[in-house]
């Protein structure tokens, strides 16, 4: 087994084989080349783990808002292109009832417009 320091630790294995010295000052290699972590560190492993999954979480989310936003991006686009033709339509009857010398209001009622807002 190769040191980095002169200390004599013992090693215990744990889940994801995983191996860690009993003290918190020596890192070491095992015979098989693995290294050999101290109890703080794997503790600092578990804790950015555990980060990982929440960053994991909160990016799986944002993505989802991302697609509604951008589901009401586009509701909004199409309001938008709505309103832009409405506002052209009234103004094309309006051009229409002054060429013909009545009121947008009668023309709506020749052509079965509704003059409800809805």
């Amino acid at each position: 087994m190769k040191h980095f320091s002169k200390s004599e630790n013992k090693t215990r294995k744990i889940s994801g084989g995983v191996n860690i010295a009993d003290s918190n000052r020596q890192m070491c290699l095992n015979d098989k080349g693995n290294v050999l972590l101290t109890e703080e560190e794997i503790r600092e492993y578990f804790q950015l783990v555990e980060c990982e999954k929440v960053l994991d979480q909160e990016l799986s989310s944002l993505k989802n808002q991302r697609t509604e936003f951008r589901t009401i991006q586009e509701i909004m686009d199409l309001l938008h292109r709505y309103n832009d033709i409405k506002d052209v339509t009234q103004v094309v009857l309006g051009a229409i009832a002054v060429a013909n010398r009545t009121t947008v209001k009668s023309l709506y009622r020749r052509y079965s417009l509704s003059l409800d807002e809805d």
